[in-house]
């Protein structure tokens, strides 16, 4: 294997509030990189139950609403797909 290039590590930041969320979630996260972004929720068997996809994201701090929908009460993954990279949090739905 010959390593050619080696990523520099991701700066983006993600926070979710309010954690536990009932209608709601907000997003704050800050992309090092304009491009697009999808957010997905998915349950403890790892099965996305909702998925956003093509949100435009622009280069600094930014902020999404996203809507729970029907989502029953329980505990998921939330994932941000950034043009730098993924990060997950957990969220309390109540």
């Amino acid at each position: 294997m010959v390593v050619t290039a080696i990523e520099e590590p991701t700066t983006s930041t993600l926070t979710v509030f309010p954690n536990p969320a009932t209608d709601n979630l907000t997003i704050r996260f800050t992309s090092p990189k304009a491009g697009y972004t999808t957010v997905q929720l998915f349950n403890s068997m790892g099965i996305s139950i909702l998925r956003f996809t093509d949100i435009s994201v622009r280069t600094g701090e930014q902020t999404l609403t996203v809507p729970l929908l029907s989502t029953s009460a329980g505990r998921y993954t939330l994932t941000l797909e950034l043009p730098a990279g993924r990060q997950s949090v957990g969220v309390l739905v109540k």
